[in-house]
């Protein structure tokens, strides 16, 4: 995994060659009316090297995932998902309902399409955020839930709290 921090300056920097390499390319010079618009685009979809306040995972049963506004310029697809929680696995959450918003690059989330789900879901702030591509279809056996590979529940929810405490 990697991890690049710029400076304010080293950032500035890059910006400004990128536009006098863009007018050179027009042949226009900075400040004509046809000159290259360069915007920063910021999103607030939570990076995926942050740490949530504090992540949940839950067995939870679909109520509705409805498609939202992502706002400017983003590349994902945004929806606003309601469950039922049947379970609590990881963390201290005590209502039957949680909301949540979800990002991602592939439009629907494809645990959308199962009823029942593992969901990792991370606080951020007041906001909670499904934990981007990360779910698994569940299935009771023996009166336990599994994943569709026999996996438990607490091993695949001790699996993402690592992953998301190494952050």
């Amino acid at each position: 995994m990697w991890s690049i921090q710029l400076s304010a300056n080293v950032l500035a920097a890059m910006l400004a060659c990128c536009v006098i390499a863009a007018c050179a390319s027009t042949g226009q010079p900075p400040g004509h009316p046809d000159e290259v618009r360069v915007e920063i685009v910021t999103s607030w979809t939570p990076p995926k090297l942050v740490k949530p306040d504090e992540l949940l995972v839950v067995v939870a049963r679909k109520i509705s995932v409805v498609p939202i506004d992502p706002g400017p310029n983003s590349f994902d697809e945004a929806f606003l998902a309601r469950y039922r929680v049947l379970q609590t696995v990881v963390g201290d959450y005590k209502h039957d309902e949680i909301e949540f918003l979800v990002f991602d690059h592939y439009g629907r989330p494809k645990f959308a399409h199962h009823d029942v789900v593992l969901l990792p879901i991370g606080l951020y702030g007041n906001e909670y955020v499904h934990e981007r591509y990360q779910f698994a279809a569940l299935r009771k056996s023996r009166g336990t839930w599994v994943d569709r590979k026999g996996t438990s529940i607490v091993d695949r929810a001790a699996e993402w709290s690592a992953k998301v405490d190494s952050r």
